[in-house]
């Protein structure tokens, strides 16, 4: 995360984020990848909003990072939004 937030290599030249299911303790999880880096997890409450709607095409609309300093933490902050015509978002 911290190479992301300061854009240094190999996010110098831009990055793309995107989810990816997998299963957890037999049940399903997210991770969240940067390129080809997984950069962290969709938190559990999340996880019944996605599965409803899983298969329906979406983008990244937004994606940031934030935290870092003195002994913090990075963590990031993602929404995306689907691009089908049916169903609510």
């Amino acid at each position: 995360m911290k190479k992301i937030s300061f854009c240094d290599p190999p996010f110098d030249s831009g990055y793309a984020a995107r989810l990816e299911r997998y299963l957890y303790n037999d049940e399903p999880a997210y991770y969240v990848y940067v390129n080809d880096y997984i950069v962290g997890n969709v938190p559990k409450g999340f996880i019944p909003y996605l599965e409803k709607n899983a298969g329906r095409p979406y983008i990244v609309e937004y994606f940031k990072v934030h935290g870092g300093g003195k002994k913090k933490y990075y963590g990031a902050e993602m929404r995306i939004k689907y691009t089908d015509i049916e169903g609510e978002e």
